[in-house]
C-alpha cells in the first residue's frame, strides 16, 4: 500500500483505473540509486530521488516508498542528538560566533568529545540525517509488481464495496477474509464490505480489505470489481474499477500467511475453555458452513455425546450485517 497523495489513476466515462507500470527502466535507476547510497545520509539519497521526479514524481516517489521499507537507517552520530540539543538551549541564546564557540567548547567537555562531534552530533537523531546503514535490493521487474499491487491496494480505501469472483481457491479465500475480520455477502460471488460503505472510513478496516487483494489474485482465474468513491473536479464521484487475471498487469504472488488463531481474544478463549475440563471436544475453525449468502467458518466447534455447536465470534460489524447473519 502507498500513501494516498501516491496514487496515480486515470478517470474516464464513469470508471477509474490506476495508471500501472510495465517498463522498468526507471526501476532500475531507482534500486541503483539506494545501493548507491549505503553508508549516505538519507537527505543525500533524497536529493538524487528529487533529480529524477519531473513530471512522475509521484511515481518516483511512490517506487522510492516501497524501497525505503527495504532499508535501514541508523544515527549519524554515537552521541543522542537529543541530549545534545537539550544542553545546548539550556545554556541560552548566542548572539556571536565567540559565545557560539565558548558554548560548544562546554558541551564537549560535557559530553566528553571533541567540539566538532557535539556539532555533528546536534541534529543527527532527524530523519535527514540518518545513515542509510542497509539495503535489501529486489529486482526491477519484482519492485514494479509490488508497485503495481500497491497501487491497487491503495485505490481500495475508497472503495464502497469489493465483488470478486475466483477459479478454486475459494477455501483459502474465505480463511482469509475471516482472518481479516471482513464482512462479506454471497450473491453471484462474492461481495466483501468496503471502508467507504462505513459510518465512518476505517484505516484498519481498509488496510483489511486491501490485504485481501493479492490472496484472490493468488486464484488462477479471479475478476474484481469494485466502486469507489472520488472526486471529479471537486465534486463527488462514484466510478466503476474492473481488473481480472487476463489483464496484461504485472503483480506478485501472494505470501500472506494465516495465523492459527485469528486475535488474542480466540486465542484467550480456547485456553480458557481448555482449562474448564468439562468434558467437550474443542475444534478450531471446524467446518465451512453454507448460511444462505454467507459461507461460516464458525470459530471453534464443540462436540459431546452426539450434541455438536458453533462458535462465531465477530470483528468489524454493522447493525445491518449482524442482522443479516443472524437471519440467514
Amino acid at each position: 500500500m502507498l500513501p494516498r497523495e501516491l496514487l496515480v489513476v486515470r478517470k474516464k466515462k464513469g470508471s477509474i483505473r490506476p495508471r500501472y507500470l510495465s517498463d522498468t527502466d526507471l526501476a532500475e535507476e531507482l534500486i541503483h540509486i539506494f545501493a548507491q547510497h549505503q553508508g549516505e545520509k538519507y537527505k543525500n539519497l533524497m536529493q538524487k530521488r528529487e533529480e529524477m521526479e519531473g513530471t512522475d514524481f509521484k511515481v518516483v516517489r511512490g517506487l522510492s516508498t516501497l524501497l525505503e521499507r527495504r532499508c535501514s537507517f541508523v544515527s549519524s552520530s554515537d552521541l543522542s542528538g537529543k541530549d545534545v540539543r537539550s544542553f545546548l538551549f539550556e545554556h541560552g541564546f548566542v548572539t556571536t560566533l565567540e559565545e557560539r564557540d565558548k558554548l560548544l567548547e562546554e558541551a564537549s567537555q560535557f559530553f566528553h568529545v571533541s567540539k566538532s562531534k557535539v556539532e555533528k552530533a546536534m541534529f543527527s537523531d532527524l530523519w535527514a540525517e540518518q545513515v542509510l546503514s542497509e539495503f535489501s535490493p529486489l529486482s526491477p521487474d519484482e519492485l514494479i509488481r509490488r508497485y503495481n499491487l500497491s497501487l491497487t491496494q491503495t485505490l481500495l480505501f475508497d472503495a464502497l464495496g469489493l465483488n470478486f469472483k475466483v477459479g478454486g481457491n475459494y477455501q483459502y479465500i474465505f480463511r482469509q477474509i475471516k482472518y481479516l475480520g471482513l464482512m462479506y455477502e454471497i450473491d453471484d460471488g462474492v461481495r466483501v464490505t468496503g471502508p467507504g460503505s462505513l459510518f465512518k472510513k476505517n484505516r484498519k478496516y481498509g488496510t483489511s480489505l486491501a490485504k485481501l487483494l493479492p490472496v484472490i489474485m493468488n486464484a488462477e482465474k479471479w475478476q474484481i470489481h469494485t466502486i469507489i468513491e472520488t472526486t471529479i473536479g471537486g465534486e463527488p464521484r462514484i466510478l466503476d474499477f474492473d481488473l481480472d487475471s487476463d489483464s496484461k498487469v504485472a503483480f506478485p504472488a501472494s505470501t500472506e500467511a494465516i495465523a492459527h488463531f485469528d486475535s488474542e481474544v480466540e486465542q484467550q478463549f480456547y485456553r480458557d475453555f481448555k482449562a474448564l475440563n468439562l468434558g467437550w471436544e474443542l475444534v478450531r475453525e471446524p467446518d465451512a458452513v453454507k448460511a444462505g449468502n454467507y459461507v461460516i467458518i464458525p470459530d471453534f466447534g464443540f462436540y459431546k455425546d452426539g450434541m455438536k455447536h458453533y462458535l462465531e465470534i465477530v470483528g468489524f460489524w454493522t447493525p445491518e450485517y449482524l442482522k443479516k447473519k443472524v437471519f440467514v
